[in-house]
């Protein structure tokens, strides 16, 4: 454990570069020009339009999701899918496995430096917008909105797992590629529940669609208003953790394999 937490610690001090610190101050601005958005409405059933859903479940910010996407998300995937590679090709990684440090402890360093960053983007990309609320309106956001916000750090997990895995296989372009593609299929097969209420029912139609359906992640999942705490608040948690597992262990699988020459 701390070979690995070395290893994360090792990927977390590059953000000390000046290309992050860019990158940190676009978070800020980000946060602030949402900060007014209002709570997703998902459907019918939440037209309420306001801080929580038909029952008393608190809804995401519409502005902190935009922040997730603009800024954390595109830095965990062209970081996930390019750091090892580049690593790779620079012959850092023969550094670091020169000690003792096995190559699935090095592939679980880089996924927690990876994320430790995300985390930290989001959570400057999140005060901002708090801030930026607080200034342009007098007010602050209920408590139990601040906490749908957080989590919404959940998508951060898989999604770095995802672009970790590709990138454990392929080179920097061809994996941040690879996994863009698949994580748009993932985003269209999400939108399957819909589109099967749409066209004209039918049975073999919709058990061919909901098969598809279940063979990918569905990052629309972590958008559903949520009563802290709940069930479906465990059940994102568990959902998380278990997409992210599948694709770590998959990932383990590539770096062990790997020519590192």
């Amino acid at each position: 454990m701390k070979k690995t937490l070395a290893v994360a610690e090792f990927t977390v001090r590059k953000i000390e570069e000046p290309a992050f610190l860019i990158l940190l101050a676009f978070g800020l601005a980000c946060g602030y020009v949402v900060s007014e958005m209002e709570p997703f409405t998902l459907g019918k059933e939440y037209l309420q339009i306001g801080v929580f859903g038909g029952g008393g479940e608190a809804l995401p910010l519409l502005g902190g999701f935009v922040a997730l996407i603009t800024i954390t998300l595109l830095l965990s995937g062209f970081y996930g899918a390019t750091d090892i590679p580049r690593e790779i090709e620079s012959g850092t990684i023969m550094i670091i496995l020169g000690k003792p440090v096995s190559r699935t402890e090095y592939m679980l360093g880089k996924y927690l430096g990876v994320v430790c960053i995300s985390l930290l983007f989001y959570f400057v990309s999140s005060l901002s917008l708090m801030a930026g609320h607080l200034i342009k309106t007098g007010k602050i956001f209920p408590l139990e909105l601040l906490l749908r916000q957080m989590i919404l750090i959940l998508v951060i997990f898989p999604f770095t797992a995802i672009n970790m895995a590709f990138s454990c296989f392929l080179h920097d372009l061809s994996a941040m590629i690879v996994a863009s593609i698949y994580i748009t299929f993932s985003l269209a097969t999400g939108l399957i529940p819909i589109a099967v209420n749409l066209i004209p029912k039918s049975a073999w139609i919709d058990v061919w669609l909901y098969l598809l359906y279940y063979m990918f992640p569905n990052f629309f999942f972590f958008l559903l208003p949520v009563r802290i705490p709940g069930l479906v608040f465990v059940s994102m948690i568990l959902y998380a953790a278990g997409i992210s597992f599948c694709f770590i262990f998959i990932g383990s699988l590539g770096i062990e394999s790997k020519d590192m020459n």
